[in-house]
């Protein structure tokens, strides 16, 4: 799996992204970059969950632009280089903000072509039915179901709401890994 974060300074998910690596398949390789203007790694796909969970732990929420549809299409570079990877699997930590010049459908056909699924873990301070958390909102669902890849709105004003937002894309993640059929040695072989 690769995880992007997006690293805009919003206070309050650095505790919900610990869990979403938390709870990541231990058998695959995790990647970690975050993204403002540019997508910067953070852990690349070499490192265990435990190394990964480390190198977020220094991850610095500093920038202030998201160039989110440049930025996840690079991703899907990343991944797509993967050739021994048997799910390539995209998960978009961000708001949804789309500072860039944003094209859904190039996304959509790159991550197909790629073999990549991507899911979105949207995180907004502001409530549901705000111009900007919905532009975020539309904007996650058009990247994400075209792969049929999860997608959750966190709410990050009321912590247990957000909290249970954030359970239950783990839970839908680890029911469609667990539904893929692949079966990962463990051990010597």
């Amino acid at each position: 799996a690769g995880v992007v974060v997006q690293t805009n300074p919003i206070q309050g998910r650095g505790d919900q992204i610990e869990r979403v690596l938390s709870a990541l398949p231990e058998a695959g390789e995790i990647a970690i970059y975050g993204f403002g203007a540019d997508l910067q790694r953070v852990s690349g796909f070499s490192d265990t969950r435990n190394t990964a969970a480390a190198a977020l732990a220094d991850l610095e929420l500093t920038e202030n632009n998201t160039i989110l549809s440049t930025n996840v299409l690079a991703a899907i570079d990343l991944l797509s280089a993967q050739e021994q990877a048997l799910l390539k699997n995209l998960i978009v930590i961000t708001d949804g903000d789309e500072e860039g010049v944003g094209d859904a459908a190039a996304i959509s056909s790159a991550a197909a072509d790629a073999g990549v699924t991507i899911s979105a873990l949207g995180m907004f301070w502001l409530p549901e039915g705000n111009d900007a958390t919905s532009r975020g909102i539309d904007k996650l669902t058009r990247i994400t179901r075209p792969q049929n890849g999860l997608n959750e709105s966190v709410f990050l004003r009321n912590g247990a709401d957000a909290a249970a937002s954030v359970s239950a894309f783990i839970e839908g993640y680890g029911r469609s890994y667990g539904r893929s059929g692949v079966i990962l040695p463990h051990g010597e072989g």
